[in-house]
């Protein structure tokens, strides 16, 4: 534990100057609240005199309120390691805010209106306040047209992100999110994302999430929001955790452990709700049957697990109370078939069940959980069991804050499967804890997330609406499905095609083997060997820019292509015109 003094200025007052870093940059004075300084920070005619607000590490920030974001503010701490492997001596910055005068909760750090653009990286946020309490949603945009958070420790929240503007771009990557909704008995704690207005594009990758509510909360069918949902580990659902109802989603390489842990059934709180009901889906609250053509998604190699000992529970609670269960609909509900079946691209792919991950170190010990489920189906006290991880900031008697770091579990896990289980080949969920395995999704991003896009019009193993989702589990993990394992490799035609001077020739592996990818004339001579190494599996793209080995360009006329990987051979034709 890291306690370090900061002076939380207690009145409003004009930002102390402070020195600038560049000519872009101001470095934040820990003495003074930040948002007064940013606001503060203006030129004449009204603009911000910096576009980025930097912060120091070991160093504790506070807000005095709410800041109302109109332009583009980024603020940002060191980069040293992602959050996960963040092990150093000292800590990285922290943010925190001041209780409400009235009644002592915390308080919304941003809201984001027209034309401003938020940009948060490398630092903890905390919503908890020296009172105990924590605050609502901590950000909000009603007309924002950017908001990205990169490498972010949030601990202690009901909602990080709610959005209220339309087609607004959204980047939530690589993130540590822990300690929602498990403060009281709710359904309705601990979102990390609320859209209540359609996004535009929103990225959603490798980010740790403990103890959340739902992971991706949409208040109505969103026709221009397109989303990636990648590499998400996700431990201790409370209630349902996915709403599908994007315009075009894909959703692959996650995992959720102890999903819905809460249960189902006529003793719950409310019967009659209907965020009870499904782990995702397009639910029949709102209508798309007149867009299906329009609607795409894929979801699809996810992983799915919950402790034995939650089994268990609702096992021995079935003899006197038949109609509780965990799981009540499965993945999906029964009006699946209506969307699956009328729309040729709303593809459920084959996902994993029941596999153990085997942790390093668990980030929760299941006997709190079975604890909370004793009281939330009983009495419900009114100090309410907790499962929480320990919060990265607490405060002392003295009301000064204490950094809890660094993050005590480890998320690595032991199962085979998982651990090449992706589209990508590579683990599933959060890859900040595969260092090695990430370098290779930054290097291939591009070409692994096209791939899961492609799937969406060429998948071969998906629900069609018989009744039995295919599913991967520890009795049957081999299956033969085209989208994630070709049969050795797959070599597409170049583009452009014919080209002048350079095309692009992508193909995928459906594991790490020698490549060799070679250009030859008409008459068979070699003219440059493009390939000629070890590669990983996945989806890979190399240029050719119309010369030889020696960089002399070569005449306009066909060319030929040709892959080997081990023993099988493919080659295609291309055109070069000059």
């Amino acid at each position: 534990m890291k306690n370090f003094t900061i002076l939380f200025v207690l009145f409003a007052m004009i930002a102390i100057p402070v020195f600038a870093q560049d000519a872009d940059t101001l470095v934040i004075d820990p003495n003074n609240y930040v948002n007064l300084q940013i606001m503060a920070d203006t030129l004449a005619d009204g603009s911000q005199a910096h576009d980025v607000y930097k912060l120091e590490r070991s160093t504790f920030y506070a807000f005095d309120g709410t800041m109302t974001v109109d332009f583009k503010c980024e603020i940002v701490g060191p980069f040293v390691e992602y959050m996960v492997q963040d092990n150093g001596d000292d800590f990285p910055p922290v943010l925190v805010n001041t209780p409400d005068e009235s009644s002592g909760a915390g308080r919304r750090f941003f809201t984001v209106i027209e034309g401003g653009e938020l940009i948060l990286k490398n630092f903890i946020m905390s919503g908890m306040v020296s009172t105990g309490q924590i605050g609502g949603t901590m950000i909000r945009s009603t007309y924002g047209i950017r908001f990205v958070m990169d490498n972010i420790a949030f601990s202690d929240y009901d909602r990080i992100f709610q959005n209220d503007s339309e087609n607004i771009e959204v980047s939530i990557t690589n993130c540590v999110f822990q300690n929602a909704g498990s403060a009281d008995y709710s359904l309705f704690d601990g979102m990390t994302t609320r859209f209540n207005t359609s996004g535009g594009d929103v990225v959603i990758e490798n980010n740790t999430i403990i103890n959340n509510g739902r992971l991706l909360c949409n208040a109505g069918p969103f026709p221009k929001m397109k989303s990636v949902i990648t590499h998400n580990s996700i431990i201790n659902n409370t209630k349902n955790a996915m709403e599908l109802r994007q315009y075009e989603c894909v959703c692959a390489n996650n995992f959720w452990v102890n999903w819905e842990f809460m249960g189902y059934g006529p003793n719950q709180l409310r019967t009659d709700d209907w965020y009870q009901m499904n782990f995702t889906t397009y639910n029949w609250l709102y209508e798309v049957s007149d867009m299906l053509d329009s609607v795409s998604t894929y979801f699809a190699y996810n992983g799915f697990y919950t402790e034995e000992a939650i089994n268990e529970w609702f096992e021995n609670r079935a003899a006197t109370a038949p109609l509780d269960s965990i799981h009540q609909s499965g993945l999906f509900p029964v009006t699946t078939d209506t969307f699956v079946v009328a729309d040729a691209d709303y593809k459920i792919g084959p996902n994993y069940m029941d596999f153990n991950p085997g942790f390093t170190v668990p980030p929760t010990d299941v006997a709190d959980l079975i604890a909370f489920l004793e009281a939330y189906w009983g009495d419900q006290p009114v100090d309410v069991p907790t499962y929480d991880v320990p919060a990265l900031v607490t405060f002392g008697g003295d009301g000064m804050p204490v950094c809890n770091w660094p993050i005590e579990y480890d998320l690595t896990y032991a199962n085979t499967t998982w651990q090449t289980g992706g589209t990508d080949g590579l683990p599933l969920g959060d890859l900040n804890w595969w260092p090695d395995k990430k370098a290779d999704w930054v290097a291939n991003r591009e070409q692994y997330v096209a791939a899961m896009r492609d799937s969406v019009d060429n998948a071969k193993l998906i629900y069609t609406g018989d009744g039995n989702l295919p599913l991967i589990t520890p009795a049957s993990t081999d299956i033969n499905d085209d989208t994630k394992a070709p049969a050795a490799f797959k070599l597409g035609q170049n583009y452009p095609n014919p080209f002048n001077p350079t095309t692009s020739i992508n193909y995928s592996l459906n594991k790490a083997d020698h490549v060799s990818l070679v250009v030859y004339n008409t008459i068979g001579q070699k003219v440059r060997t493009l390939v000629d190494a070890k590669q990983a599996a996945g989806v890979h793209s190399v240029n050719w820019t119309g010369v030889d080995e020696a960089g002399t360009a070569m005449a306009g006329g066909v060319y030929f292509y040709r892959l080997t990987v081990g023993n099988q051979t493919e080659c295609k034709k291309m055109v070069f015109i000059k």
